[in-house]
């Protein structure tokens, strides 16, 4: 049997360990090993996991002295893996029973490296039932994928095979607070070249916990941090001969306005912002490229279009709209 390593990265994440712990020793696959970083947290994490670890040999336990974030945190759980195979689990989201069987099926069937199924999202009032799949397998190639457009699903939903990590030297960011896990993403899959894409949901992802690792208030630090995972991934497509898709990605950029960009006006002045509005010429400049395109709405079309004639003043003006405007 192929032992699989689940990274599980923990920040303050006690109260919902025990469903997730839960669901890992649950699997109906039984040759696993679960290995948890404890990430600085000031509650009660360290002592759920090692109350865990206690019981069931196949937890393994790490601890950060200090909070590094879940990069980090991943990476030094990535360091002492076991498996031939690596999955990901946060701390405060679960895996269905057959998640590790079914993936790992799909592994050894298609001798992909990389396996990427889906994931259900949810909210902590839900409790509709899970719809598994079809189970359909198929082999593509990242570059002729439809997943060059929209790089698949979370990285929580993918098996890898160690060999592909290793021999690739791949790892997580540990500089990022915003999306390490998509810049690790996109190297994994232009690393694997051949993936086997499963018709199988194997990650319930709840979202709720603001105070995870990879969730939090939004802050001009990490809006910062969303400009930059979005150049790294560029980079990394444009390095691989995929400029298209790299600008294609760059020109969609009305989602981080809605998710990110517009909240910043209820904690921050304009001084405090002017380093996003600088991280976005920059961003353009190094590219070449305008950063909408023709299913971006108007007002994010305006805002952009000062940002990038350092019109600071205005586009302060019209972000403060925008926060104001709960229909964007």
């Amino acid at each position: 049997m192929s032992l699989v390593s689940i990274v599980m990265p923990v920040h303050n994440a006690a109260a919902w360990l025990p469903r997730s712990v839960s669901s890992v020793i649950g699997q109906s696959y039984k040759d696993w090993e679960l290995v948890a970083v404890d990430d600085g947290s000031s509650d009660a994490s360290l002592s759920v996991l090692k109350h865990y670890a206690s019981m069931e040999p196949r937890v393994r336990v790490l601890s950060h002295d200090c909070n590094t974030g879940a990069g980090a945190a991943r990476n030094t759980a990535l360091a002492v893996c076991r498996g031939q195979y690596v999955s990901f689990l946060d701390a405060d989201d679960e895996l269905p029973i057959k998640s590790i069987e079914w993936l790992l099926q799909a592994a050894e069937e298609s001798t992909c490296p990389l396996v990427t199924a889906r994931y259900d999202w949810r909210r902590i009032s839900s409790q509709k039932p899970i719809d598994q799949g079809s189970g359909h397998l198929q082999q593509e190639y990242f570059r002729s994928s439809q997943h060059l457009q929209s790089i698949p699903g979370s990285h929580c939903c993918n098996l890898y095979a160690m060999s592909l990590i290793t021999v690739n030297n791949l790892s997580y960011p540990d500089d990022l607070a915003i999306g390490e896990d998509q810049v690790w993403q996109v190297n994994a899959l232009l690393a694997a070249e051949r993936i086997a894409v499963l018709d199988r949901i194997v990650y319930i992802y709840h979202h709720y916990n603001d105070a995870s690792l990879t969730r939090g208030a939004v802050s001009v630090s990490r809006t910062l941090d969303d400009i930059e995972h979005q150049r790294r991934i560029a980079h990394s497509l444009q390095s691989n001969g995929l400029r298209g898709v790299a600008l294609a990605r760059l020109e969609a950029w009305s989602y981080s306005i809605k998710e990110y960009w517009h909240q910043l006006p209820h904690e921050h002045s304009l001084p405090d912002v002017l380093p996003v509005f600088k991280a976005m010429r920059d961003l353009a400049d190094e590219f070449n490229v305008l950063p909408w395109n023709e299913h971006t709405p108007t007002e994010h079309k305006q805002l952009l279009s000062h940002i990038l004639n350092k019109e600071d003043e205005v586009s302060w003006q019209l972000l403060t709209e925008l926060s104001n405007n709960q229909s964007i």
